[in-house]
């Protein structure tokens, strides 16, 4: 069940829906962080063979294993903390912060995406809100309810139909 209201518009403002950082995000930037590191420092092995004596051989083998690690801990940890931040910037959207002055006569605030065409000042526009009380605001002439293409009603996905209906051709 849905309320539907009138209103005027009095003012519009745009604004910026932030964005959302979930766990993928961090994770994704910890993979590929700790990939760079790792490439960044690539593990190297370095062998040296030297005659210490007239029978005796000395073999010596170093590794830069540790600082490889380092440097996959430290991009991992870094592209942890990237990968949030991006992810939060990829997923803002721009919206409209519309004030409406309701026909009954009280002033209300709705902050939805934009989609075009935008809300102006002085338009009059419908506003439903749903039991939950969350509110949309559409423009005066259009149907929520109508396919836009077709004109045809559309009916919620929540709600069922009794009866059979045949397929409409034109």
């Amino acid at each position: 069940m849905k309320n539907a209201e009138e209103g005027t518009v009095v003012m519009v403002r745009k604004v910026r829906i932030d964005g959302v950082a979930t766990n993928m995000g961090m994770i994704v930037g910890a993979g590929i962080g700790g990939a760079v590191g790792s490439v960044a420092v690539p593990v190297e092995t370095q062998t040296t063979v030297q005659q210490t004596g007239p029978d005796t051989i000395s073999i010596n083998s170093s590794s830069n294993v540790n600082e490889n690690r380092a440097a996959m801990a430290v991009g991992t940890a870094v592209g942890s903390v990237v990968g949030r931040k991006v992810e939060k910037a990829l997923t803002a959207k721009l919206a409209q912060e519309i004030t409406i002055a309701m026909d009954g006569g009280e002033t209300i605030s709705v902050v939805q995406e934009y989609e075009e065409p935008g809300f102006y000042e002085n338009e009059r526009v419908k506003i439903l809100t749903g039991r939950m009380g969350e509110s949309v605001v559409y423009h005066a002439n259009y149907d929520p309810n109508a396919d836009p293409e077709t004109n045809a009603y559309l009916i919620p996905e929540d709600e069922e139909l009794e009866g059979d209906f045949e397929p409409v051709s034109w």
